[in-house]
């Protein structure tokens, strides 16, 4: 019958070892930020690409009026969205740190018993929201689950754009511009993050250098009193992983190290628990040395880039794709 699908393809951002030539600049950092802007959807990353240096794309594409992404989010949110004063307000309490339900709720003045359908909306239609909870808590929700803008545009938007409108629509663009690339590397932190797990899931069985990769589950993971590790990974027979993430603007040096160490003896996990450090950048050689001594695997950005271009050079098939779905079909 007519309007009856045989079948349903959900169009995916791409991981960041897939984006290939969509982005011009060919050092990890650099294309690190450009992704933290513009994440795996391609018309986004083909709005910036004109421009090699990415202050000229944020310039001409995000902060300037008219530009192709000056508006996404906003017109984004309108065309799928019945309600979307509403989603907005959402999105605009959890880029300012609102990460919990409860907190949400009280923030946007939606009540409890209404906002989970605009979270259900956000989260599992739209796909800009995520919600997590500690890797090592066994259910999919609990009282520790937090939310998240998972969408990089939308959340490099929130945080650098729809605050400072005003003043764009005065004409302090270059003001506002000094500012966003100022914050550009705090926001692009967590970025990696999410591009270190994803790499991790698609590397099962196989190895990074020294360090085996075999964990079916990996994400943050954090303690009621706020200790914090990027990254735990947890695969069969107990097996487990610490990862702490760095950008690596400046070389890692020896405070990560003692502070992983510290924190690795807060897991709630028994057994051996391997320990990593990855960068995008360098370590030092203190670092190194006490790393190498502590039983610490440091990944900088050399191997980090050989990881990725591996998982690049895969089929597809063969790699999977971690990066969050996306249906946008129907107004919710």
């Amino acid at each position: 019958l007519y309007g009856r699908k045989t079948g349903l393809l959900r169009l995916e951002p791409l991981p960041f070892w897939a984006v290939g030539r969509l982005i011009p600049e060919r050092a990890l950092l650099p294309r690190l930020l450009r992704y933290s802007v513009a994440g795996g959807v391609p018309a986004y990353l083909r709005s910036l690409y004109p421009y090699p240096h990415l202050e000229d794309a944020l310039r001409t594409a995000v902060f300037d009026k008219g530009g192709a992404l000056r508006e996404e989010p906003t017109a984004a949110i309108q065309a799928e969205t019945r309600d979307p004063e509403r989603y907005l307000s959402i999105l605009e309490q959890i880029a300012g740190g609102a990460a919990r339900f409860g907190e949400i709720a009280d923030r946007t003045g939606i009540a409890v018993t209404t906002l989970p359908r605009y979270m259900e909306v956000l989260t599992e239609r739209i796909r800009v929201v995520e919600r997590r909870t500690v890797v090592t808590e066994p259910r999919a929700w609990s009282k520790t689950s937090v939310y998240r803008i998972s969408d990089p545009l939308f959340r490099f938007w929130f945080a650098c754009v729809a605050p400072r409108r005003s003043r764009l629509e005065q004409g302090d663009i270059d003001g506002v511009l000094s500012e966003a690339l100022e914050r550009l590397p705090a926001l692009a932190g967590p970025i990696l993050e999410d591009i270190v797990r994803d790499a991790m899931l698609a590397s099962h069985g196989r190895a990074w250098g020294s360090l085996p990769i075999a964990y079916d589950k990996v994400g943050n993971w954090w303690s009621r009193r706020g200790d914090e590790i990027d990254l735990v990974g947890l695969g069969a027979g107990r097996k487990a992983i610490a990862v702490e993430v760095k950008l690596g603007v400046r070389p890692v040096g020896t405070a990560a190290v003692e502070s992983l160490l510290d924190k690795v003896a807060l897991l709630p996990l028994s057994g051996r628990i391997e320990k990593a450090i990855v960068t995008a950048g360098t370590f030092s050689d203190p670092a190194r040395r006490i790393a190498r001594e502590v039983g610490i695997h440091t990944i900088d950005g050399r191997a980090l880039s050989a990881v990725l271009a591996n998982l690049a050079s895969r089929p597809r098939s063969a790699r999977g794709n971690a990066a969050p779905a996306r249906d946008r079909r129907q107004k919710y």
